[in-house]
């Protein structure tokens, strides 16, 4: 049954026939509720007859809906209704892939870039464990921007019979697009065509299938032509299974790494095809470079020094020479251009985003999103060759924190989930030892990881065996009157010192320190805002955000001759140290530019509509707020002299600011009492960060909370006084505690990533809070305490919710900035029901830092308050610079 345009489904509005295919007839369709044309795909009648097909359809689509990447067209919805079962999807403009290569074979550079997207969009599935298995040309559309969009995710899985069939297929004949157009003989083939060989003998699949059909179509982008046909099923399943694809079809051209990544695709046995689509990737990264090789012969020789080098600026150039200059060097070799080279990586934008350069100067690794269009998924480790313009996930680096290049430059270490691991860059994790908390690591010559830990703001250092095994606490190196080592150690040619960054209290200068893994005292070698490299016989330090260079002996720990202006603007996190740049064995520099945590910042006051009212305060290096419950005073938690944090108390009524905590120690996350009278906080006091309550107006703080297990974190406390809610970070524990009672001390959830931002309801019977399980932050509102009742409230991520005074609207904000509304209301039984967020305005915060509270909301959820960066403090780049024999300047 087809439906006229103005024919309604639900809350959608048929405008007008898209096309038909074996899985339903699609639909532009009109959302009335959020208002944006939506792909409308009606189910065969077949299918909307069976109603086990239906049911066991619509919790597919649940687990659909969950896929959240720039490079699959999102499932919205899905239901049934008088015209059949439907499905509701993103509306993809631009042509499938079937016309482009109908036009005949594609150019190569084109064929990269698409089969690149396709890569990544399988990879997203598989690690949710979604397998395509349907994956054809007819599938997959190219937009105008260059963005490719796979459809049809998982749809074959949820359409056929036998849904618990493990291959979730059957049979060849069970395929849905087989069965349900039967008639329609190119539809078959085109169907039969891209079946793996095991698909079409009807045995179970995973996701080498998909595989398979990737290498099918990334032959027929490169030929032109068909890699299996016939002129009916039977000869079109029997070439599949027994007839290899005519190689000599391949265009003379196509890179030897090309045809190698086509013969690992389309091996019919699936136990000698590629185990991970990820595997695809590392194939094209190689005909990157040898496709850019050749070009980098013809570079010219670049102009005289006193040039300001104008080839550098014209991007297609540095990119061309760049890559022959690189891709020319071996580990241990010191030849250089002959002049300074700069050049710039773009990659995702990420307040995480710390740059590190491998040993041998041939690859770039950070910890930040998957893709920068999808700013909101869990962070990842990536890594992309200098020599090449492919930025590659690394599978099972989700959560990642800290991180460090093994010294052959094969193998990464890192932490997540309360565990350092090690993930080779030819694949494979590895659980190494346990550690609470991490501030940096660094390789050691025997092979082991070391590990600062920052537990409490007290240093601890650690072993951990790279190879598996128990971490084994170190006697941290001593310096009268030093509090803390943050940030990464970075280790001297001797194999038992290392550098690191240390300082004696909040707002006292940072200094390198050289420390030894005997626990011998450290030594004080120069003032410095953030972390020191040691590389090409100097020392790197920065002041100012400018990066220096002094010559270095790190036997004697002595500097000789003057520092070297290196590079301007270096991105620092006032609060740990980190300084965004890094120096390889061989000198390669990669550095980022930028403000970051604590730059310079306003109050300001905005209503439902996103209409600026105005400002309060005097503004300063705020960090984060929380509004008093009878909204007259706001506590503001901001950075002291660039190194830590303290309270201070605004009020909004005369705009005076009175400090709370003092500068002996770091005092954040502060929440306020019922009758807006008493401040809580966490704060570090000798060495641990302990739980307080402190009186506005006094100087006495009184001990909430302590126990020997750090960190803690605050996120509220309760309207009726009775409880103080609190998280630790990966593994997340979520926690419940009665002030100065620890034995009432609960633990509400874990999970083996992160938990954070719990707010009480204003009842204080549910819980709003954001956890990240998989695919990046979203809210969630439980009951309280048991956290029996919990249901996901965010779509497409989301933290920092609140509540409305009331109870009945709850708020959150997206990673990009935007002010989320979710109205909230009882049901009998006394649960609540959530409806659809709805857009309210876009905040000046983005991205945002979703484990802080950068903005607070009012009782009657009228009017905002939010951290607004001041105009013209430079926020994070997406941009890496690159510096290349830095000496030549």
């Amino acid at each position: 049954m087809s439906l006229p345009p103005g024919a309604r489904i639900g809350s959608y509005e048929v405008l007008g026939t898209i096309g038909a295919g074996g899985m339903g007839e699609v639909y532009r369709a009109r959302d009335a509720k959020l208002g944006r044309d939506v792909a409308l795909k009606i189910l065969p009648e077949l299918f909307a007859l069976d109603a086990d097909r239906r049911a066991r359809f619509e919790r597919e689509a649940r687990t659909l809906a969950a896929l959240n990447h720039p490079n699959i067209a999102h499932v919205y919805d899905a239901g049934t209704d008088a015209a059949g079962a439907f499905l509701v999807m993103e509306l993809v403009e631009g042509e499938d892939l079937t016309a482009h290569i109908a036009r005949g074979p594609m150019p190569t550079d084109d064929v990269i870039a698409v089969a690149k997207q396709i890569i990544d969009a399988l990879e997203a599935a598989h690690e949710a464990g979604i397998i395509h298995r349907d994956l054809k040309p007819a599938n997959i559309k190219l937009r105008a921007d260059g963005t490719v969009k796979v459809l049809d995710f998982g749809l074959a899985k949820a359409l056929t019979p036998g849904g618990d069939d493990p291959g979730g297929a059957g049979s060849a004949s069970n395929s849905p697009t087989l069965t349900a157009r039967a008639t329609q003989i190119g539809m078959i083939i085109g169907t039969a065509a891209y079946m793996a060989p095991e698909q079409a003998r009807g045995r179970a699949v995973d996701r080498r299938a998909d595989i398979w059909a990737f290498g099918v179509v990334l032959y027929e982008m490169l030929t032109g032509r068909r890699a299996f046909d016939g002129d009916d099923i039977s000869i079109t399943l029997a070439s599949v299974l027994k007839e290899d694809v005519n190689w000599s079809a391949l265009p003379a051209g196509v890179a030897p790494s090309c045809r190698r990544l086509l013969r690992r695709c389309l091996e019919k046995d699936p136990r000698r095809r590629l185990s991970a689509i990820a595997d695809a990737r590392l194939e094209l990264i190689d005909i990157d470079i040898e496709k850019d090789a050749p070009a980098a012969a013809t570079t010219t020789t670049p102009p005289a020094p006193s040039s300001r080098l104008p080839w550098i600026i014209a991007a297609v150039a540095v990119v061309g020479a760049a890559a022959g200059l690189i891709t020319a060097w071996r580990p241990g070799t010191t030849d250089l251009p002959p002049q300074r080279v700069e050049f710039g990586i773009s990659v995702p934008r990420s307040n995480q985003l710390f740059p590190t350069v491998s040993p041998d100067g041939r690859w770039i690794a950070f910890v930040g999103p998957r893709d920068a269009a999808s700013p909101n998924t869990a962070n990842v480790i990536s890594i992309r060759p200098l020599a090449g313009q492919t930025m590659r996930p690394l599978a099972g680096t989700e959560g990642a924190g800290s991180l460090a290049w093994a010294p052959d430059s094969r193998s990464i270490a890192f932490t997540a989930g309360g565990r350092v691991h090690r993930v080779d860059l030819n694949g494979g994790v590895v659980r190494l030892g346990e550690l609470a908390s991490s501030a940096g690591l660094t390789w050691l010559p025997d092979g082991d990881i070391l590990a600062v830990s920052n537990s409490g703001g007290a240093g601890r250092l650690w072993r951990v065996p790279a190879q598996g095994g128990d971490s084994v606490e170190l006697t941290m190196p001593k310096q009268e009157g030093l509090a803390a080592a943050y940030t990464s150690p970075v280790m001297l040619p001797d194999g038992r010192r290392f550098l690191y960054v240390g300082w004696s209290s909040i707002g006292a200068e940072r200094a390198l320190f050289v420390g030894s893994l005997d626990g011998t005292p450290s030594t004080r070698i120069i003032a410095s805002e953030g972390t020191g490299q040691y590389a090409d016989g100097h020392l790197f330090f920065v002041r100012d955000r400018t990066l220096f260079a002094q010559p270095f002996d790190p036997a004697s720990l002595k500097l000789s001759g003057v520092p070297r202006r290196v590079a301007d603007e270096i991105a620092v996190n006032s609060v740990t140290g980190r300084t965004a740049y890094q120096v390889s064995a061989n000198g390669i520099i990669v550095h980022r530019q930028g403000a970051s945590v604590g730059q310079a910042a306003d109050l300001a006051w905005f209503d439902r509509s996103g209409r600026a009212l105005g400002t309060a305060g005097d503004g300063g290096s705020i960090y984060q707020i929380r509004l008093s419950r009878d909204g007259r005073r706001v506590a503001v938690a901001d950075s002291v002299a660039g190194t830590g944090f303290r309270i201070s108390v605004l009020d909004l009524g005369n705009g005076v600011s009175s400090r709370l905590t003092d500068e002996t120690g770091i005092s954040n996350d502060p929440v306020w009492s019922a009758d807006s009278q008493t401040i809580a906080y966490e704060a570090v006091r000798n060495g641990a960060r302990q739980l307080f309550t402190h009186p506005v107006g006094s100087s006495t703080p009184t001990l909430a909370f302590e126990s020997p297990d750090d960190p803690k974190w605050l996120d509220d406390w309760s309207a009726d006084g009775q409880w103080l809610l609190f998280h630790r970070p990966q593994p997340g524990k979520l926690y419940a505690v009665k002030p100065g009672d620890p034995a009432s001390l609960k633990l509400l959830f874990e999970t083996t990533q992160n938990v954070d931002g719990a707010h009480f309801s204003p009842d204080g019977k549910w819980i709003a809070y954001q956890v990240t399980e998989g695919s990046g932050y979203d809210v969630w509102v439980a009951s309280f305490p048991a956290l029996d009742q919990r249901r996901r409230v965010s779509r497409n991520g989301g933290g920092q919710a609140m509540w409305r005074g009331d109870g009945r609207e709850l708020f959150y904000l997206t990673l990009q900035g935007e002010l989320m509304s979710v109205k909230v209301a009882p049901v009998p039984g006394g649960g609540l029901e959530f409806a659809a967020p709805v857009l309210l305005f876009q905040t000046p915060l983005a991205p945002v830092n979703l484990t802080i509270d950068q903005y607070s909301v009012t009782a009657d959820g009228q009017r905002f308050l939010v951290i607004r960066p001041r105009a013209g403090v430079a926020s994070p780049t997406t941009t890496i610079n690159v510096i290349v024999n830095w000496r030549a300047q």
